[in-house]
């Protein structure tokens, strides 16, 4: 019993000898048959100029392809951000009416129920609001800084204040273009267990829509 042979690369034009199947045949060169295929794609192109201008439509008919589903990608956008919409404008809709409806006997808010869905309100965590930043402490905030790596590694090695040292002015002028966030998780820590926080204060109130 012979050896069987080796899977020879699949030539383009064996594949109804058009250049669209390029999109089959590619999927199914290996690594190990690409020379191959390289080596049938440059013969075609070397030995006849219709298949050069097929090679060409190949292209364009690819990048055409590519346009289209780029314009597809965009009408979806839209047509996703139209949907969303919709949902955040019922959703306020459906809460302002339950919100009409007073409270019940508990003095919660009253439900809308139906055959499959119950709708509810529910009071929303306290939230903080950074009335001024400025005021807001520094334990409060963390900042990202951009500087030279001999720099970051200079004040690993116990780098001293020398407002004299080059490597200090560096970090002087990282410092002044960094950005500074504030911890609003932090902040909420420490005044829901009674600290004063300047800058900062708990927003309390208002419900949110739940769907069950």
């Amino acid at each position: 019993m012979s050896a069987a042979l080796a899977p020879r690369a699949p030539s383009l034009f064996e594949l109804e000898h058009e250049l669209e199947s390029l999109l089959d045949t590619e999927a199914l060169v290996t690594p190990e048959q690409e020379a191959e295929f390289r080596r049938e794609l440059a013969s075609a192109l070397e030995a006849s100029v219709e298949k050069r201008d097929r090679v060409y439509a190949f292209l364009r008919h690819c990048e055409l392809q590519a346009e289209n589903c780029d314009a597809e990608i965009a009408r979806l956008s839209e047509r996703k951000r139209t949907f969303e919409a919709a949902h955040k404008r019922m959703r306020q809709y459906v809460q302002s009416v339950i919100e009409s409806l007073g409270t019940d006997a508990k003095g919660k808010p009253k439900k809308l129920e139906g055959k499959t869905v119950t709708f509810s309100l529910r009071a929303r965590p306290a939230s903080v609001e950074i009335t001024d930043e400025l005021l807001v402490p520094e334990e409060y905030k963390s900042v990202v800084v951009k500087l030279p790596l001999e720099a970051w590694q200079l004040i690993c090695d116990e780098f001293e204040n020398d407002e004299d040292d080059p490597v200090w002015h560096d970090l002087k002028k990282a410092s002044e273009s960094a950005s500074c966030t504030v911890s609003k998780t932090a902040i909420r820590e420490a005044i829901e267990s009674g600290v004063d926080v300047p800058g900062a204060d708990l927003a309390i109130g208002g419900h949110t829509l739940v769907v069950k």
